[in-house]
Order: structure tokens, then sequence, then C-alpha cells
């Protein structure tokens, strides 16, 4: 499915946020707003989430000898967070 594609649905089923994460990049994110404001009108609003997953090693020396790493999901609080 395409990005397009998933805010169709969101719009379908009432859901009032667009958060769509990929790994390690960021590309999506002017996509992911112009979308939310095209699925959006006077009668509803849908808000537009940046995200990212991450690879996170709490220790990069054992990344090789180590089984603890994770993945997060960053979530931009405001447009500070959006910019770094």
């Amino acid at each position: 499915m395409s990005i397009e594609d998933y805010a169709k649905v969101f719009r379908e089923r009432g859901h009032q946020v667009l958060c769509i994460s990929e790994h390690g990049n960021r590309s999506n994110v002017y996509q992911q707003f112009d979308l939310a404001n095209k699925y959006s009108d006077d009668t509803f609003r849908m808000t537009p989430l940046a995200a990212a997953e991450v690879y996170y090693v709490p220790n990069r020396s054992l990344e090789l000898k180590d089984d603890r790493h994770f993945h997060l999901i960053l979530i931009a609080k405001d447009m500070t967070g959006l910019k770094q």
C-alpha cells in the first residue's frame, strides 16, 4: 500500500492521526503532512505525526557479540522535535 492508500483508509475509518514511520529515514514526512491536509476538511481534521524507527544498541563496542539491541519508534512532539 502507498502512503496515500493508508491516508484514504484512515479517513474512511475516521482515524484522526496519521503516523507512518520508516526504518532509518524520514523521507515520507512531507508527503505524510501533505496527505493529512488533503484528507482533512471543515468537518474532519487528520493530524500528521512525524516518526522514525531507529536501531538502538546500548554498547556499540559489543554490537557483534551481544544480542541486546532494539528497534525504537521516535515520535516528534512538536516542530522542534521534527527538526532535530
